[in-house]
């Protein structure tokens, strides 16, 4: 891969193939059940320790997007290292307070891991949606087999060193480096896969974001509630990462981010009495 500033080459990185794939979810898949029975108290220790790895981290963090995607020093410490560290933090709240078994009348309600998830991820905010999709996955008690981004990957690889150090099972986290159309490909359409997590191109009819403003973000909220797209900002409203990140009609299914973030990676089981 190449500095996309200089063009020179930065890294060499493995173009994962098909068995590269099956091997990892294999390794998930033998992991699953022992990583679904734990404990909250068990993985929270474990995101814990992850989290504080991906605070000590936060300059290597910057370097290597800047190097890699060419962002601006700052903007890379900023949200490229310092977002992933916000979403990080929330789920070691969110994890704690998550009702995983609810009484609703004469139903005992369990929400359990999905299964094996692959998270295939983009470039432009490559640590950021890694975060929002492997920790939430992991919090559930779901292992994960990541594909990020062919132009990337160097991020990516810092993460799953952080994830290892933190001491999480062997198979509960598993790197693919590839391209999208080999590596990504064979990991989407993974017979023993449960649950895909894909941010990509949202195509024409575009409902991922948009923004009012108006003389008061009163007037602005009246007209934002006719839109019809995921988020909008009033005014210049700040980014809420506990708020849940996905669009409308073309861009696609399901919430990142709180605890919208954490249910997609639950199932629901109701027991009848």
């Amino acid at each position: 891969m190449l500095n996309p500033a200089t063009e020179q080459v930065l890294a060499t990185v493995p173009a994962g193939a098909a068995a590269d794939v099956d091997a990892a979810v294999a390794a998930a898949r033998r992991a699953a059940r022992g990583w679904a029975a734990t404990t909250r108290e068990e993985r929270i220790e474990l995101l814990t320790r992850l989290r504080d790895g991906i605070a000590s981290a936060q300059g290597e963090i910057t370097s290597t997007v800047v190097a890699e995607l060419g962002a601006p020093v700052g903007f890379a410490g900023a949200v490229h290292a310092g977002l992933p560290l916000t979403v990080a933090t929330s789920y070691l709240t969110l994890l704690a307070e998550h009702p995983f078994e609810e009484r609703i009348g004469n139903s005992v309600v369990l929400a359990e891991p999905a299964g094996v998830v692959a998270a295939i991820t983009p470039w432009n905010y490559p640590l950021h949606q890694i975060t929002a999709k492997v920790i939430p996955a992991l919090a559930a008690g779901c292992p994960v087999v990541l594909k990020p981004a062919e132009d990337t990957p160097l991020v990516a690889r810092l993460f799953a060193r952080l994830v290892h150090q933190a001491g999480f099972p062997a198979g509960v986290f598993n790197l693919v480096t590839g391209t999208g159309a080999v590596a990504g490909a064979a990991l989407a359409a993974h017979p023993e896969v449960d649950v895909v997590s894909f941010t990509g191109s949202t195509g024409t009819a575009y409902g991922l974001a948009g923004g009012v403003w108006a003389a008061n973000t009163d007037t602005a909220a009246v007209f934002a509630r006719r839109l019809d797209t995921g988020q909008v900002d009033l005014n210049g409203g700040r980014f809420n990462p506990l708020a849940p990140f996905g669009g409308y009609k073309n861009s696609g299914l399901g919430r990142e981010l709180g605890r919208h973030g954490l249910e997609e990676f639950l199932q629901y089981k109701s027991l009848q009495y």
